[in-house]
């Protein structure tokens, strides 16, 4: 599937050069007396701002003005980035995993037992939190 991409990609790239070869070499040969140079005179020389099609919001209507576009669109990149953003912190289970730490800290040192780093500790804690459980607190 990857190559079928790429090859896409080529393809997508040439047409691309070929159109903007095809450009350049017009507007090398073009002159006033040209038909096409007019033509290319009043596209760029136009102060018709290109419009923005009209937006479907989420109760399924559309919506034609600027301002509310503009608005939806904020609204979706708040929403979208504030998903990405981490859970807020819950005092009460950072409490009790604090509570924890200083109580297994408190308990006598065995000397058996091979030693471990505070990392490797952490980092097991962490892999046996129940996610799901503490995703209903959100």
């Amino acid at each position: 599937m990857s190559r079928v991409r790429a090859l896409q990609h080529a393809v997508k790239v040439r047409i691309r050069e070929i159109e903007n070869d095809n450009w350049s070499t017009l507007m090398e040969e073009i002159t006033p007396s040209h038909k096409t140079y007019w033509a290319v005179a009043k596209a760029l020389k136009s102060d018709v701002c290109v419009t923005m099609p009209a937006l479907e919001i989420p109760d399924n209507s559309l919506t034609f003005y600027d301002q509310k576009k503009a608005e939806y669109i904020a609204d979706i990149m708040k929403l979208q980035y504030s998903l990405n953003s981490p859970p807020p912190l819950h005092l009460e289970q950072v409490n009790r995993v604090e509570n924890e730490i200083l109580h297994r800290s408190l308990l006598p040192h065995k000397e058996d037992l091979p030693s471990v780093s505070v990392a490797d500790e952490v980092q097991k804690l962490i892999q046996g939190l129940n996610v799901e459980r503490h995703r209903a607190w959100t």
